[in-house]
């Protein structure tokens, strides 16, 4: 799975830490190591003459040895890989920081428009989306506190399905791949800059030096640091800190004003919807609890809960899209309860999840559409749905923009007692 958002990579590593050390590309001991070999081999025939005789001197150049050079160490490809992205499987990859590599350098292996159109993205914060229209044998160069992630559309310009391969490589400035990222991020962390604080966090291993960078980021505007901190209130991030609900809404609620978080959106969503649960859940007597959730369906707090996803989904946030799946699934945000089926697997298919893929075949199963319900129930298998692992790459990962975030949300009780099931 993908150490970013928990969800199945279409990729081949040609190089990392752990194929120089001997073990497999990432750490699977089911991986065929024999038949991947001689494939490794030929990609790297044509791959590492660009990569050492090419990119290294460019970047020495470009960078200066204050960056690529500093104490002699230079900056080296550690890992090398080609992935793909294709329509009707994987698609997007969430925005994140390469906080592992020093810099980066991303080659496209596909032209934009003929055989793809969307791709690579930066953004300065995660609601905005700038597209880089990259064509074959193009090259993208950044470090590694550049915000950024992959978006693949689902046509390119003919109509057709679009498909996207790239090769990446994450550089590291040492001769022999050691990780500095902790000196790199300290350095710039000390000067005031909010990224390198909230990166620096990341290298740290005790709760009390990880929220206390995490909070000088926030306390210096920085959004992600402030949802972070803020699921680290709720507990759902663990820390020493005391669960402080009230201190939670206030972290999502300056990362929304900040940059209009969507993490924050989907953050407030979650609030709004557990502090209804709570409520319906304190009436012991099954009438007044049944009436109490009758009124909760369109109360201010489930109509507020829609709305926080509602921007989060319009910034891209999948699990804020499936989680509005959910909504018009029970019919929350409608006092008569009337359900959509139809906007909700929308919404299922929109987030690219394979849970959303498998409750879009669900639905076209329940309506008598057996093919199409075993089209999408294979491209959710292909994406992870079923496998041992997903779940707990999804809990470790959450939206790929936080950690903290569940997919799960706390969906009060219908009327009829019943709760939307857990994915």
């Amino acid at each position: 799975p993908d150490s970013v958002d928990g969800m199945t990579s279409q990729e081949i590593f040609l190089d990392n830490d752990s194929l120089r050390a001997g073990g497999t590309s990432k750490n699977d001991p089911s991986e065929n190591m024999e038949e991947r070999r001689e494939l490794r081999a030929k990609l790297r025939s044509l791959t590492d003459k660009y990569a050492y005789d090419v990119l290294m001197p460019f970047l020495e150049r470009w960078y200066g040895e204050e960056k690529c050079g500093r104490g002699g160490r230079r900056c080296t490809p550690c890992y090398s890989l080609i992935r793909r992205y294709r329509a009707g499987e994987r698609q997007s990859h969430a925005p994140h920081f390469d906080k592992h590599s020093f810099v980066s350098v991303v080659v496209s292996l596909t032209d934009y428009g003929r055989e793809y159109r969307g791709g690579l993205y930066v953004s300065t914060k995660s609601n905005e989306r700038n597209y880089v229209k990259l064509n074959r044998g193009d090259a993208v160069v950044h470090q590694s506190d550049l915000h950024h992630g992959v978006h693949v559309l689902n046509e390119r310009d003919d109509g057709n399905p679009s498909e996207r391969w790239s090769w990446i490589m994450w550089f590291r400035d040492s001769d022999t791949c050691e990780d500095y990222s902790a000196e790199w991020y300290y350095e710039c962390a000390k000067e005031g800059n909010p990224t390198c604080m909230y990166l620096y966090a990341t290298t740290l291993g005790v709760s009390e030096d990880i929220v206390h960078w995490n909070q000088l980021a926030s306390d210096a505007g920085h959004a992600h640091a402030s949802v972070k901190m803020a699921y680290a209130y709720l507990k759902t991030l663990p820390s020493h800190l005391q669960f402080d609900i009230e201190r939670a809404t206030n972290l999502f609620t300056e990362a929304i004003r900040s940059s209009n978080e969507p993490d924050g959106h989907y953050g407030m969503a979650s609030v709004y919807l557990a502090r209804t649960k709570m409520t319906i859940m304190q009436h012991s007597d099954k009438d007044t609890k049944r009436q109490a959730a009758l009124e909760a369906m369109a109360s201010p707090m489930v109509l507020e809960a829609i709305s926080h996803l509602e921007e989060a989904a319009k910034s891209g946030h999948v699990f804020a899209m499936f989680n509005l799946g959910i909504c018009y699934t029970y019919g929350y945000g409608r006092a008569d309860g009337e359900q959509d089926f139809e906007l909700a697997v929308e919404w299922f298919e929109a987030s690219g999840l394979p849970e959303g893929l498998f409750a879009k075949s669900m639905y076209k199963s329940t309506i008598g559409k057996e093919e199409e319900a075993e089209d999408y129930k294979k491209k959710a298998m292909i994406m992870g749905y079923g496998s041992p692992w997903r779940k707990l790459a999804r809990e470790a990962t959450g939206s790929g923009g936080s950690s903290g975030a569940k997919l799960n949300l706390f969906w009060p009780p219908l009327p009829n007692g019943i709760t939307p099931p857990e994915w």
